[in-house]
């Protein structure tokens, strides 16, 4: 029986990263071994002992006796300082504090206190792998959560300060967090937020930088028409930095970009033409174009979509595959492109760099 809790299931919370945790974990590693090829041997059979109980606490939980389940993989934790078992019990305490922080924001979890003082112990742990290092820092966000909710603000600007640090980056969703509104009215968060977008800003400039530097130009043009039936040519937008998305509405990761392309052209629009070449699955020219102009009616796309053809894509050298996107000067020459999905952030650095180049 799937049970919900908190919005998420006793699959996703508990037995998934059980199957997770098997499927990619070094099981020496979740050991703590020193020397992993002297003991491998026992760290496997450990490990398959680990995994064993951690299947039995799974049916414990499924019954919907939670508490015996988290002192029970609690207990797991602390006799063998396993990471595969500690990271079990950090996805537990966390379903927990999520729970709680909702049904009662103003008063202080334990749950929330002990998921987060355990996700400091695994993220300093130099073997704790760091593929598990974004789940398992959200308890340092839960416990910021807690304190805003408490009225402590002071105690949750230092977690966010402490979470951002650890790597999370995700700005715009702290900003709009309901859980930390009252956070996010202090002057101190909105001091402190501005300082580390202009500090990732910087960032991502020099990285931009360094990637447009060593990267291989190639020619290539494009000259047709639009999904609307209007002409449209790389030589028609030289003077403008140009976007050039390859892309399908059936991709998950080109869909994922499109809000940044949308507010990229709305924030630069005296600067910035992006054209999305659609390369649909779909039978036939007409079938495509509707799936193109659906999707853009629906997403509120404000750009130039039209449909990719093969000749185009051949343009791009060893083309890998979808999302592919092209950044162009204003003299209509590639300067940078990128395979799979990029933050706003990165693409608006890359942005930037080109619209810098032409004003000097």
């Amino acid at each position: 029986m799937k049970i919900e809790i908190a919005s998420r299931s006793i699959w996703s919370t508990f037995f998934w990263l059980i199957t997770l945790v098997c499927l990619g974990w070094n099981a020496e590693a979740a050991q703590g071994q020193d020397d992993r090829d002297e003991d491998a041997a026992t760290a496997q059979a450990e490990d398959a002992s680990i995994k064993e109980e951690l299947a039995k606490i799974d049916q414990v939980w499924g019954d919907g006796k939670k508490k015996k389940a988290t002192d029970m993989v609690r207990d797991l934790y602390t006799k063998t300082g396993n990471l595969r078992a500690g990271y079990a019990l950090s996805q537990v305490l966390q379903t927990q504090a999520e729970e709680q922080i909702k049904r009662t924001p103003k008063k202080i979890s334990p749950f929330v206190t002990e998921g987060a003082e355990l996700a400091r112990k695994l993220l300093a742990d130099p073997k704790f792998p760091k593929d598990f290092h974004p789940e398992v820092r959200l308890a340092i966000l839960n416990e910021a959560r807690n304190y805003s909710g408490s009225g402590d603000q002071a105690a949750a600007l230092k977690s966010i300060r402490e979470l951002v640090s650890l790597g999370y980056a995700e700005l715009d969703e702290l900003e709009s967090d309901r859980l930390l509104k009252e956070l996010a009215k202090t002057d101190e968060f909105q001091t402190w937020i501005a300082e580390v977008r202009q500090e990732i800003r910087e960032r991502n400039m020099k990285w931009a930088r360094a990637q447009m530097d060593k990267f291989e130009t190639f020619p290539f043009d494009f000259n047709q028409s639009d999904v609307k039936n209007q002409p449209i040519s790389l030589n028609s937008l030289q003077g403008k930095v140009v976007i050039v998305d390859f892309w399908g509405t059936w991709c998950p990761p080109c869909r994922k970009e499109i809000p940044s392309y949308i507010a990229l052209k709305e924030k630069y629009y005296s600067d910035l033409e992006i054209v999305g070449l659609a390369y649909e699955k779909k039978e036939t020219d007409e079938e495509k174009v509707k799936s193109v102009v659906d999707f853009a009616k629906k997403n509120k796309i404000n750009y130039i979509c039209a449909l990719g053809n093969e000749y185009t894509q051949r343009l791009v050298p060893q083309f890998r595959g979808y999302p592919t996107t092209l950044f162009i000067d204003r003299q209509g020459k590639v300067r940078m492109m990128k395979v799979g999905a990029y933050s706003y952030e990165q693409m608006e650095a890359i942005l930037l760099a080109l619209i810098e180049d032409s004003a000097s």
